[in-house]
């Protein structure tokens, strides 16, 4: 076999635990080396850079003078970071544009104070609008800082509905003109949102509303609106402040509602002996409390379930127990669910934000 009559040559060989890492590949090339792993995920990933695509890393540490400390592998977001195994993220623009499948005019530069309308990355969707919205950061490591929104569509679609990916603007610092950047790292996600959680990058978009300002140009952003494929963004640069927004005013991140609130509970749960409770989740994109009440139905009495209270971090997940509250309440639904009895719960999650958003989520449970 004559690997030149090939356009791609892939090599799977034993794995080799002397050498750090799942493949390899040749930036830009034709060949790729897979270290005794084969997966649909790792093979996009190599051949992306075969195409002259870069890593899409994250700053676990961001320096005063708009610098960061970049992990080459930590957007959760794209294939060239640390999307694995069936969670492979869409490639960002610039990524798109390094791997030729993006022009270079669908990167629209900005040079004046305004709001820009940018469609999603990853929709394939035939649009004149931009992919992506670049500001200049003046010379250095990271010139440009680049902002993008995105859909939740096949291959996209491995976080919930209300994640902030979907419903907000990615903020990265990038550099998609040097031909080698530092470390192979050509995007590095920023943790725009100001309630981000440092640990978990899935924080770090921006929601609605929500601003941040870039320390090295002194250039602000701020999304107005994020449906249907678009996001408006205004922007003011040089270190001028953002106008005031009526759209904006006294609200939180989630535009009114309480960002990526959501109550989970297993819909069936079994009882063991007298031990009635009801164990949920729940969950903010953004530092919220959290009240969990609802009730049991057993037979044809219904039983309050004593509320419980967390407060929540942006990104946080609590899990709860609910009980009955009485100890009556708990003799009387033991008692009906021995043998093949069943009872309902219907529970309630209640999600306050700083800015006095409110929003309810329901869920309910059979018990067995």
């Amino acid at each position: 076999m004559d690997p030149a009559l090939f356009d791609r040559v892939i090599q799977v060989v034993p794995q080799m635990p002397a050498c750090p890492g799942s493949g390899w590949a040749q930036i830009p090339g034709k060949e790729v080396l897979l270290n005794g792993v084969l997966n649909w995920r790792l093979v996009a990933h190599e051949l992306l850079h075969n195409d002259g695509a870069q890593h899409a890393g994250a700053c676990v540490a961001m320096q005063s003078n708009g610098g960061c400390q970049a992990n080459s592998y930590g957007d959760p977001f794209d294939i060239m970071g640390q999307s694995t195994g069936s969670l492979a993220g869409f490639p960002s623009a610039v990524h798109q544009y390094e791997s030729g499948r993006l022009d270079f005019d669908r990167i629209q530069p900005v040079s004046a104070d305004g709001v820009y309308e940018v469609s999603a990355a990853n929709d394939l969707t035939p649009t004149s609008l931009p992919k992506a919205l670049a500001i200049n950061r003046g010379p250095g490591a990271w010139p440009f800082l680049t902002l993008e929104t995105r859909i939740r569509r096949p291959y996209d679609d491995f976080l919930d509905p209300g994640a902030r990916i979907y419903n907000g603007v990615t903020v990265h610092l990038a550099d998609f003109i040097s031909p080698f950047p530092p470390n192979g790292i050509s995007t590095a996600l920023v943790p725009a949102n100001p309630s981000a959680d440092p640990a978990n990058a899935r924080t770090w978009p921006l929601a609605v509303c929500e601003a941040y300002t870039d320390p090295a140009s002194g250039a602000t952003v701020r999304p107005l609106s994020v449906g249907g494929g678009v996001a408006r963004v205004e922007i003011a640069l040089g270190g001028r402040k953002l106008p005031e927004r009526a759209e904006c005013k006294g609200k939180g991140p989630g535009g009114g509602a309480v960002a990526e609130a959501a109550l989970k509970a297993k819909k069936t749960q079994r009882v063991r002996g007298k031990a009635v409770k009801v164990k949920v989740v729940v969950s903010s994109g953004e530092q919220a409390s959290v009240r969990v009440g609802g009730t049991i139905k057993a037979g044809k009495k219904s039983h309050k379930l004593k509320p419980k209270k967390a407060s929540l971090a942006a990104g946080e997940s609590k899990k709860l127990t609910l009980k009955p509250k009485g100890a009556k309440a708990k003799r009387a639904i033991a008692k009906a669910l021995r043998g093949h009895g069943k009872a309902k719960a219907k529970l309630k999650a209640k999600f306050t934000d700083a800015a006095g958003n409110k929003t309810t989520k329901k869920a309910k449970v059979t018990l067995r």
